[in-house]
């Protein structure tokens, strides 16, 4: 909402706000040609949030994870927006497990248990296009 008011006085008037100071017709209540011009924007955000935990041995190979584990919102890019998912990958008990949901909907887009070493060709490990 834009206003237009009395620089001086404060008291609504009417015109419009690009014309020239020497043009501008006086504030009814004080006679004054300043003015004040106001404009008032709103914007709406969102938090999003997820939560990745990584499990690691204590001792000399404890740069080597042996569970990943994921959850909260993610990107989507296929549908660009935010999506549930939850994921765990755990190189012990050779699992790869990962359900992401819409969350406005609740439908399941991509549910998946399976043995971690048969999960190929995903993400990073997908082959890149010969040119």
């Amino acid at each position: 909402m834009n206003r237009l008011a009395c620089g001086d006085c404060g008291s609504a008037v009417s015109g419009a706000s690009d014309v020239d100071p020497g043009e501008r017709v006086p504030c009814p209540a004080c006679g004054s040609k300043s003015r004040v011009f106001g404009i008032q924007l709103s914007a709406t955000s969102e938090a999003h949030g997820s939560l990745r935990a990584v499990g690691r041995r204590v001792g000399a190979s404890s740069r080597k994870w042996f569970i990943q584990i994921l959850g909260g919102a993610d990107w989507s890019r296929n549908l660009k927006r935010f999506v549930q998912k939850q994921r765990v990958i755990d190189r012990e008990s050779d699992r790869y497990v990962e359900r992401v949901a819409d969350p406005d909907t609740g439908e399941v887009l991509r549910d998946v248990d399976e043995p971690l070493s048969a999960h190929r060709g995903h993400g990073s490990a997908k082959t890149e296009p010969k040119h």
